[in-house]
This record gives C-alpha cells, structure tokens and sequence, in this order.
C-alpha cells in the first residue's frame, strides 16, 4: 500500500459527526444540535437532501398506511414534508402538504388513494405525495442552521481512524484541503456505510446489488388524460424494448411536478456503488439514456412530447443499494410482512417491496406493506463502540432493505440516531447501552408515531 502524507489544514471536534446529509443525515444532524450537543455534519453535495434533492427521487413512499391513507410518520419527517412536500392533485396541480394539514388533519387520509390489501395492485397515481427538491434544499439549510448544527458542503469522507473499537478521527477533504475531526459520537448516514466500513465494522453487500436510477424531468409536455398518457410510456418502452432499440429499462414511473412538467423514473443501471470507476461509468451510461429514452417517447408517444424537452436529470445517480451493516439486530422481510413489534422500535416503515431485479425490464415486483417497526438495534453497528448508522444502510436483509431504503423511512432512523447519540453522551455511555424507553419517550414527545396503535 502506498501512503502519502499531507497537512492537516483544520481541526474539528464536535460532540457528534453526521456523515452524509441525506434524508437520514439532516434529520441526524438536526435532532442531535436541538438537544444542545455541538454537532458537524457535511455532504459530499453542494446542499443537503441525499436523493430527494441530488438524484431527483421525489415521490414519497412509507409515509402513509397503505391500505387506509393514515399517516404513520411524525417528528421531523413530518415537519420536513410540512416545508417542502406537495400533494399531486387530478387538475395536474399541487397543494402543499403543510397546508392541507393546517386546514385538516385528516385531509391526506381523505384525498389519499389506498390500494387494494387483496390484490396489491398499485394504482397510476398512488405516490401523490412528493418533494419539492429545489424547495428542500433551501429549507434543509433553514433547518440545520436553526438547530444549530454546523455544516460543511462539497465536503468528502477521506479516511476513519480507530483504536479500541472507538473511531477517533475522521479525515474530510475540501477545498480546504485535507482536515481532521476528532468526535466524541459518530452518525454513518453515507447510504453506502462508508464510514462504518472503513472503521472495520462488519458488512453485508449483495451479489448482484439493486440496480440505480438517473431520474430525469421533461418539461412542455402536452395531455389530457394521465393514466391514458402514462400507459401510453410504458407501452412505447415494451415495443423499443422488444425490438432492441433499448437495453436496460424500468418502469417507466412518472410523477407531474408542475403542470407541463413531468419526473422520470426510467433508467435501470448495474453497478457498484462503492467503487469509484463503476460509479463514473454508470454516470456516463445514464446520461446516454435519458436522451435515448426521450427519443423513444418522441417516437412512439407522439403528440405529448411534440414540444417537449429534457428539462434537467439529477447531478447524481439514485442508488438503491450498496453495504449494508451487520447490527445488533437483522431486519428481515419476513419481520416486516408480518408486522412484527419491537420494544425498541423507533419508527413506523410502511412502504412497500420494491425489489428491483437487474434481469428484469420494466416495473419492478411491487408488494405493499402494513406499517411495521423499525428497531434502534438496527442502527448499530457490530465492533466500533461509538458509532451509529441511519438510511438504506442500517442492518437489515436485501429483501427487508427494498421497503426500508424509502427516505421517509430514512429520516425516521435519522432522527433516532441523532437522540441516541445525545442520550449517549449524556449518560456517559455507548449508543448501544442507552435507556431506549428515554430514546423512544424523546421521539414520541417530539411527535413521533411509533405504534400503529398511536
């Protein structure tokens, strides 16, 4: 192994240290600065959001019941949905969330589609709720600068040091150069686990991963009927896929984010997430198809895309799967279909089985899911005392993972983390020896819903 030795440019040394500012990251980073501990948190990004905002991946799944439209999230999810999320209505417009709330705190059960338990059959507009990522992003700084937390964009993990199963220094670079940051706690919220990785923590990472996806927006588009429209994309990728014009496809899923203006989810990519020259080359793939996918829909829709235009795509892929730790606690699919209850559940997931296979084209096999827990065990890592995971890389099998990876779901374990780190310094102790039931009481009085009893 080669080394190389560089200055140390900055010194930082926070309470906490959230890694990734993702939907479990800002919820981290923000529930640890309210408590009062000093708390830094970076991204890799030039804003906060992970893949609402830097992959474009809006619709909101896992915030509602299924089967009945209730809402099953509280706390800060709850609150960030307030601030940047909309309800996609028939007249192709939107209404804010928060406002709707204000008016009727039943009013996303009312106007919610439930899908049918029997049939697990999703309807064209089922993911009505969604982001506002250009919103998100503006509020995410509103919300971490309120809490207090101290926060470093465009900023990359570069090493983790450990001695005696701690992490005691995280080396960051940015146009600073290299610094270091010695914490007291740690928050993994990198999606990928990098920072547990690193630190020696064990890992399980599938074979072949969930492929990603590059979501693009196409703007001028001109229809009447949606559900008319949208069987119309899914059959224009069928025919180009049946006569090879196209290779690697899902879905599509489309969403309206304005009217005129539509969200994509189209590409179906293979690759590996942790490694650098896979990432670039799944980068420069997605890109290429985005446009060819475009041509399609020019060529077989026809009328709806005469004046449209590849409006923006994500600056980042949307990857649904890479490392995934080995806890305390597994979670399984099986814990999750049948609604398993735990006395350290910390949330409520409610999402569905979107299991996407890397030979398949089109939809991926969709299963819906009744609210079920999510167990603090399954954000703690084996091996390294002072460390704490949140996001689609918490402990928990690849199957259990495709309804756990929603970033709804990833706020709740965010959320958890950033009270389990401050409850951890508080009592002088390891994230793992905290006194869930004060951990659960905090998230409940912070509104949080952690029964479906609630």
């Amino acid at each position: 192994m080669e080394v190389c030795s560089l200055p140390v440019r900055r010194v930082y040394e926070p309470d906490v240290l959230v890694c990734g500012l993702g939907p479990a990251g800002l919820a981290a980073a923000t529930a640890a600065a309210r408590t009062g501990a000093s708390t830094l948190g970076f991204d890799k990004c030039a804003f906060a959001g992970g893949n609402i905002t830097n992959a474009k991946v809006v619709g909101i799944c896992g915030a509602v019941d299924n089967f009945t439209g209730a809402l099953i999230v509280g706390g800060l999810a709850l609150e960030l949905m307030k601030r940047a999320a909309y309800f996609r209505r028939d007249d192709f417009s939107r209404k804010p969330i928060g406002e709707m709330l204000a008016e009727n705190p039943d009013a996303v059960r009312h106007m919610y589609s439930p899908n049918d338990p029997k049939k697990h059959v999703q309807k064209v507009n089922s993911v009505r709720l969604f982001f506002d990522p250009e919103i998100l992003k503006q509020q995410a700084d509103e919300v971490l600068s309120g809490s207090g937390a101290r926060v470093l964009y465009s900023t990359m993990l570069a090493d983790v040091v450990v001695d005696g199963g701690r992490i005691r220094e995280v080396y960051i670079a940015n146009k600073d150069g290299l610094s270091v940051v010695r914490p007291c706690i740690v928050i993994d919220c990198t999606g990928d686990a990098d920072v547990a990785a690193r630190a020696g923590a064990p890992f399980e990472i599938a074979d072949p991963v969930q492929p990603g996806t590059l979501m693009f927006n196409v703007g001028g588009l001109a229809f009447d009927d949606f559900q008319t429209f949208y069987n119309q994309c899914r059959k224009a990728m069928a025919k180009a896929a049946a006569a090879g014009e196209i290779g690697h496809y899902t879905g599509p899923s489309v969403g309206w984010m304005r009217p005129g203006i539509l969200n994509f989810n189209n590409t179906r990519l293979i690759y590996d997430a942790t490694d650098a020259e896979s990432v670039t080359g799944a980068e420069i793939c997605a890109r290429a198809d985005v446009f060819r996918f475009f041509e399609i829909y020019q060529k077989y829709v026809g009328k709806p895309f005469e004046n449209a235009y590849v409006l923006d795509s994500g600056p980042c892929l949307g990857a649904r799967e890479s490392r995934r730790i080995l806890g305390e606690y597994v979670l399984t699919l099986e814990d999750i279909v049948e609604s398993r209850e735990f006395e350290d559940a910390i949330g409520l997931g409610g999402g569905i089985v979107d299991f996407h296979n890397v030979s398949e084209k089109g939809h991926s096999s969709l299963r819906f899911v009744k609210p079920h827990g999510i167990p603090y065990r399954t954000l703690l890592p084996q091996n390294v005392e002072n460390l704490l995971v949140a996001g689609r890389c918490h402990s928990v099998t690849q199957m259990g993972a495709a309804v756990t990876r929603m970033a709804i779901t990833a706020m709740l374990m965010g959320e958890a983390a950033g009270w389990g780190a401050a409850l951890a310094l508080k009592e002088g102790c390891a994230p793992r020896d905290v006194d869930v039931g004060t951990l659960r009481g905090a998230l409940h009085k912070n509104n949080g819903i952690l029964s479906v009893e609630h």
